[in-house]
């Protein structure tokens, strides 16, 4: 007969599965896309209610910076990319708002975003960088030409810093033009 021990060594394994988000890198523009939908509606809406034009090269910056910040925010805080999503109009507004205007600092994406979500988080100012080119008109325009990419008239146009050339046209003619100078967080001026 097999007498056992009076007691027992009882071995347990825990098995703890962590949720596992693609990382950061992983907001290449398409995904970007696809995960954070609201986003890229967002920022559509934002342009035909202020009757801007911000530039692709921005669009896609911005959508991939939410899309960091969204996975980072989302792992810390166990959120779901849906959960996170449905903040997206209500922080790409803010983000977007602070970016332009030039009495407001800007502020990181995940600072917006966890405020957004009821966690205060603590945010130093970060340097804009977009230009705001506020547009005036003296001729009948029906298009915007920025060095080479077309953009519908608008009251303002949102663009990276740099040397630009941009031109007014009407039915294809050109108009107006002028070469500017774009510093980030200066607000700049083109009369047509």
């Amino acid at each position: 007969m097999l007498r056992l021990p009076n007691r027992l060594l009882v071995v347990t394994f825990m098995v703890i599965l962590i949720p596992c988000h693609a990382a950061a890198s992983d907001c290449d523009s398409s995904s970007a896309k696809t995960r954070f939908p609201n986003v890229e509606r967002e920022l559509a809406s934002w342009m035909v209610r202020t009757e801007a034009e911000i530039s692709p090269t921005l669009l896609d910056k911005w959508n991939r910076e939410f899309c960091a910040a969204a996975i980072e925010v989302g792992q810390t805080r166990r959120l779901s990319d849906r959960a996170i999503d449905e903040k997206a109009p209500l922080v790409i507004r803010d983000f977007v708002d602070r970016e332009v205007a030039t009495d407001r600092k800007s502020s990181a994406m995940g600072a917006i975003l966890l405020d957004k979500l009821g966690t205060p988080a603590f945010a130093r100012p970060i340097a804009k960088v977009s230009v705001k080119i506020e547009m005036q008109y003296a001729h009948d325009v029906d298009q915007i030409v920025v060095d080479g990419k077309a953009y519908r008239r608008a009251a303002f146009l949102v663009l990276l810093p740099g040397k630009v050339l941009i031109k007014g046209m009407k039915s294809g003619t050109e108009v107006c033009s002028a070469e500017l100078t774009l510093v980030a967080g200066v607000a700049a001026k083109f009369t047509c």
